[in-house]
């Protein structure tokens, strides 16, 4: 193998990362439709420091705890972009 390959590995591998990524946005969209609803506020910080601890004690990850609490961090960052605008269309609706 050589660089060109490893790179169309990589390139594919950020493709099923980002297909990954969609999936739980669409995930947290609907979360975020059901506490609109229901008055339940966007940020949930037991929820987060579980999501924190889990990948903490994941026996597979390469990552260290900072690199992995980091990329951890602005996906729950992104969630709640997510959750607030629908939240925030749906209060604009009624």
């Amino acid at each position: 193998m050589d660089f060109s390959d490893w790179r169309s590995e990589i390139d594919a591998i950020d493709g099923e990362l980002m297909n990954l990524l969609k999936r739980r946005a669409e995930i947290v969209a609907e979360i975020g439709k059901r506490k609109a609803q229901k008055g339940i506020p966007v940020v949930d910080r037991e929820r987060e420091r579980q999501i924190l601890r889990r990948i903490e004690n994941d026996p597979h990850t390469v990552l260290s705890t900072e690199a992995a609490h980091c990329v951890f961090r602005c996906i729950i960052k992104e969630s709640r972009r997510i959750q607030a605008a629908i939240i925030e269309q749906t209060v604009e609706v009624c």
